[in-house]
């Protein structure tokens, strides 16, 4: 299914997306061009709150592919955004991880998944600033 949604997720994020955004929803995702949703490359976030224009709280399913450690804690693991107007054109955007731990095991990971987040962010921002498509 086509919806606006996917479009956007596609546009500024992952080369594959199928959504259903509503509060208990999920957005389902993958990086792989040549991979299907429900795949194991399926990246899948359950939409726990949503207010518009104001705050996203999601909580990621934990695939195969995470370390052992983070599957025995991972109901605890959540992504809150906040948006912000600053302007009629302008928005700040605040993303913050809650329930990882501060210990060298998780401290490793969360490098990866803050580089990817920052990249994902300027993505978008040269989506929409600029018309630029994400290339995957």
């Amino acid at each position: 299914m086509h919806t606006p949604q996917k479009k956007g997720w596609e546009s500024a994020f992952v080369s594959l997306a199928e959504i259903d955004f509503k509060v208990g929803g999920t957005i389902k995702t993958s990086y792989s061009k040549n991979a299907t949703i429900g795949d194991s490359t399926t990246i899948v976030n359950h939409i726990v709150n949503y207010v518009p224009k104001k705050i996203l709280t999601l909580q990621p399913e934990i695939s195969e592919n995470f370390p052992e450690f983070m599957k025995k804690e991972s109901k605890g693991f959540y992504n809150v955004v906040y948006f912000t107007e600053i302007s009629k054109n302008e928005t700040r955007v605040e993303s913050y991880g809650i329930g990882y731990k501060n210990n060298s095991k998780y401290l490793s990971l969360l490098k990866f998944f803050i580089k990817g987040n920052e990249d994902s962010y300027l993505n978008l921002i040269n989506y929409l600033e600029n018309g630029v498509k994400v290339k995957y």
